[in-house]
């Protein structure tokens, strides 16, 4: 099983993640933090999302690392 990168800095609840994507805005905002698994649980567009990755997923259309995408790594 591979190792799950802790990151040390983790979005708090309420912060709104924000990246322009094919000339528009696109933000999210954080609803839930798992510090115990590094896990960020984020509304876009009216729909939750697991992960930021799955977030940046939906936006792009394959899978992505959602740390880079929304800029936070």
């Amino acid at each position: 099983m591979p190792v799950r990168k802790h990151r040390a800095k983790l979005p708090k609840v309420g912060t709104v993640l924000s990246r322009q994507y094919l000339g528009r805005t696109v933000k999210a905002t954080v609803v839930e933090v798992r510090p115990d698994i590094s896990r960020v649980l984020v509304e876009m567009e009216g729909n939750r999302y697991t992960s930021l990755s799955a977030a940046a997923k939906a936006l792009v259309g394959h899978e992505t690392n959602g740390w880079q995408f929304w800029g936070l790594e």
